[in-house]
């Protein structure tokens, strides 16, 4: 879609990204629906390693259309670099990335004019079984940490970035919460969890964070910052980096 090319269908997970126009897009389920994508006539079907399998296999898409299975790099550039190869558009991928590193480029410089350079950042979310504390993949750990080149707090940056673990969270308990929050916090919020975060909130842990004393969390859509695609991740660079700017003022 950010090349130009808007799909006949996708899966239901893809429908749900809040800053895409899906308008007109079948909602091919999960697993995938074999008669929907049939009916649909593609010239050319994507697939994830994921869907394959739990769909039936490459044979049956294969029989329908052209086939193509890739791996996805859960990174905007490299992602439509690949996409601009398959679909024959490789200029359209270039212009779109050269765009994309110049709001990269501004934004950044608008953040470190405005964030030391020792001040630390975290990306949690509440849920009722446990906090996640997330890595630098994505729900914005890719665009805080690789392409605003803030600074993970140490923890973060020791027992999930520096390991590469899988997958881009890890699960901790909410008294190890502390260990791991940073000068700044940014929580990731949707409705299946946002009655999990009002709870913590109401807890001394909370309240003893030093983000919290100091005004320096900032609430973000989980299900927005959940997507890795194009056009998802440029609109996490300018929302995260206004939010940084504005909490400055």
């Amino acid at each position: 879609m950010a090349l130009g090319v808007k799909p006949l269908g996708s899966s239901t997970y893809i429908l749900q990204n809040p800053v895409l126009d899906t308008k007109g897009m079948e909602d091919l389920g999960v697993p995938l629906n074999l008669e929907k994508i049939t009916k649909l006539d593609p010239d050319l079907i994507i697939l994830v390693d994921a869907y394959v399998e739990m769909s039936g296999g490459y044979e049956v898409f294969s029989k329908i259309a052209p086939t193509i299975v890739i791996e996805p790099y859960y990174d905007p550039v490299k992602d439509i670099a690949l996409m601009g190869d398959i679909l024959g558009k490789q200029e359209e991928a270039e212009r779109w990335i050269k765009d994309f590193e110049k709001k990269v480029a501004t934004a950044k410089q608008q953040v470190n004019e405005t964030i030391a350079s020792n001040e630390t950042f975290t990306i949690v979310s509440f849920f009722e079984k446990s906090p996640r504390v997330y890595r630098d993949q994505n729900m914005g750990g890719n665009v805080l940490y690789k392409y605003l080149g803030l600074k993970p707090q140490q923890k973060v940056l020791s027992d999930l970035i520096n390991s590469q673990q899988k997958p881009p969270y890890t699960e901790v308990s909410a008294e190890v919460i502390p260990d791991f929050a940073g000068d700044h916090l940014v929580v990731a919020v949707n409705e299946g969890n946002k009655a999990a975060f009002e709870s913590f909130k109401k807890t001394g842990i909370w309240s003893n964070l030093g983000a919290v004393k100091n005004n320096k969390v900032y609430t973000i859509d989980y299900d927005l910052f959940l997507q890795s695609d194009p056009i998802a991740v440029t609109k996490q660079v300018e929302l995260l980096t206004k939010m940084i700017i504005d909490k400055k003022k």
